[in-house]
């Protein structure tokens, strides 16, 4: 065969243009290489996946959009563009689609500030317009197109909108009382992108937009039972994350006074030291209470006054030695005295509920010969202590060893729940007690912003 008829040609040297790589502006050539790995992220419970993550690295030729003119700066501008965060990235024709952040609707949003591009190699070629480069974008997205899709009113709440992830983790604990003490730990993510555009610098919610679901977890303690002793928020650098602790301490026999955070006290019972044996004692209660910042300071006044007359209400029950009347109270005899129910209230439960416990206080401490008061102070915390005060009295108290207990009113407590059998700490506590207090102290979404430093 003759050399000439050989036929030593390689076909038609055009390629077929399959696959379309764009990036905030930047479109690559037909003639790039691109490997893409997709990993689903779990939630911190591991029980579901909150959004994939997609990596995809590109080996090609990147080019500016049609219409550039002026090579000057064209390349930095071009290096700029690639490495800038959370633009509009579309990945098409080569098995999986990604449409990430698009003018207008269709696509998906990116749920964690980005796509993230990062910029591996790049050499500026045709005259700075284009350039050899190899590139690698970090992308995540939710199934749900409607994930990054939130509304608010006009106070700036969330009234519509969807989580990346709500879960929590409990712990009970036993001290060496048998008390038991509650621990919850928890996590909200929620999806954050720029909106509705790259050039958007400005938030609108944060992760701590969504606290209040936190409440659906504070909900299920029992305030009547327990007492929350600590409540922290931890919202992340890029807002997108609140951790969250929550502490519950069960309470002890004698509830806190409604309106009150905290309170506590004793009650101390001792002989008269000139006194010939034991007929004749000094009676002191001391108490110290914290009062709701948003509660008048009155109530603690009113929380110790009305103890104090339970208290020296008592001593009629005392017997008084050396009287042959026949008239003493036996020593098992207990007397109780039941305060009338309060209507439902609007407001502070305070009011109310003193004023049921404190009528007729007069008559019935007038009818107890045996006790009478002799001394009373109080101590007001000032400036940086001024969330407390204390009180003290001491009455004097004429009974027998025999009757010493029911006497000096040991472990007598006021009524601590209302007409309708509801606890009235726990009432007076519910609003303050969850994901906020008297003082919200919400994260306000228009004092932060997003600054790039390293990008036009």
């Amino acid at each position: 065969m003759a050399v000439g008829t050989i036929n030593f040609t390689t076909g038609p040297s055009t390629l077929p243009d399959t696959g379309k790589l764009f990036y905030n502006g930047v479109t690559f050539s037909p003639l790039f290489y691109t490997s893409i790995s997709g990993e689903p992220v779990k939630d911190n419970a591991r029980r579901t996946v909150k959004n994939m993550k997609y990596m995809l690295v590109a080996d090609g030729y990147a080019t500016m959009p049609s219409g550039a003119t002026s090579i000057n700066g064209v390349t930095g501008t071009l290096r700029d563009l690639l490495t800038k965060q959370g633009g509009a990235l579309v990945y098409q024709g080569r098995g999986i689609d990604l449409v990430i952040n698009p003018q207008g609707t269709g696509g998906k949003r990116d749920v964690a500030w980005g796509p993230v591009p990062e910029l591996l190699e790049f050499q500026p070629l045709g005259g700075g317009k284009s350039a050899k480069v190899v590139w690698k974008v970090e992308v995540n997205v939710a199934e749900d197109p409607t994930i990054t899709e939130f509304r608010t009113d006009p106070r700036g709440r969330i009234t519509a909108g969807k989580v990346l992830q709500f879960n929590y983790e409990t712990s009970v604990e036993y001290g060496e009382d048998g008390f038991s003490t509650l621990n919850t730990r928890g996590t909200i993510e929620v999806p954050m992108t720029r909106t509705p555009s790259q050039s958007t610098r400005t938030l609108f919610y944060t992760a701590d937009s969504f606290r209040h679901h936190i409440g659906q977890i504070i909900r299920g303690i029992d305030l009547s039972r327990f007492r929350v002793t600590h409540r922290k928020f931890d919202v992340s650098r890029d807002k997108r994350t609140l951790e969250w602790e929550l502490v519950a301490e069960e309470k002890a026999y004698m509830d806190l006074p409604p309106d009150c955070t905290i309170a506590r006290g004793t009650y101390s019972v001792r002989p008269v030291k000139v006194s010939a044996g034991l007929a004749d004692w000094h009676c002191t209660l001391r108490a110290t209470y914290t009062v709701r910042a948003d509660r008048p300071k009155r109530t603690a006044w009113f929380a110790f006054l009305a103890l104090l007359r339970l208290r020296m209400s008592q001593s009629k029950l005392g017997n008084i030695p050396l009287l042959q009347n026949g008239n003493q109270n036996p020593p098992n005899r207990v007397v109780l005295r039941t305060s009338p129910g309060i209507a439902p209230f609007f407001g502070p439960i305070g009011v109310l509920w003193w004023a049921s416990q404190l009528r007729d206080a007069n008559r019935i401490v007038s009818e107890s010969r045996n006790g009478w008061l002799i001394n009373f102070s109080f101590d007001e915390g000032l400036y940086l202590d001024s969330r407390t005060i204390s009180f003290s009295a001491t009455w004097r108290l004429v009974t027998t060893f025999s009757h010493i207990l029911i006497a000096s009113g040991l472990w007598k407590k006021l009524p601590e729940r209302d007409a309708q059998g509801k606890n009235v700490w726990a009432i007076s506590m519910n609003d303050v007690s969850g994901s906020q207090s008297w003082m919200p102290n919400r994260l306000d979404p228009s004092i932060d912003v997003v600054v790039d430093f390293g990008g036009p």
